[in-house]
């Protein structure tokens, strides 16, 4: 379960106009979704691998929806291939 809703984060994330790591839990659509945010800020913000020095958390919750695409596809015996981009800025 934890696969789609991490591509279902993404997705409200990108909603919009772009894919900028902020998401508003309170607004009804995004229901259901504070379990996987919880997951990202607690790996983002971990001071052990310090990923916040290494990209941002737009970037960061872009490639979780990615991989998380990739391994469903996987999983179903398919193959998503694509290129990661960064340098998404973070809404504060």
């Amino acid at each position: 379960p934890f696969l789609a809703g991490f591509v279902r984060l993404i997705f409200h994330d990108c909603v919009g106009v772009r894919c900028d790591g902020c998401i508003n839990t309170n607004y009804a659509p995004n229901g259901g979704l504070a379990p996987y945010l919880k997951v990202l800020e607690q790996t983002y913000g971990d001071r052990q691998h310090r990923l916040y020095e290494q990209m941002s958390q737009a970037d960061f919750w872009a490639l979780a929806g990615l991989v998380a695409a990739q391994m469903g596809a996987a999983n179903g015996g398919g193959v998503l291939t694509t290129t990661f981009r960064y340098t998404r800025p973070t809404t504060p």
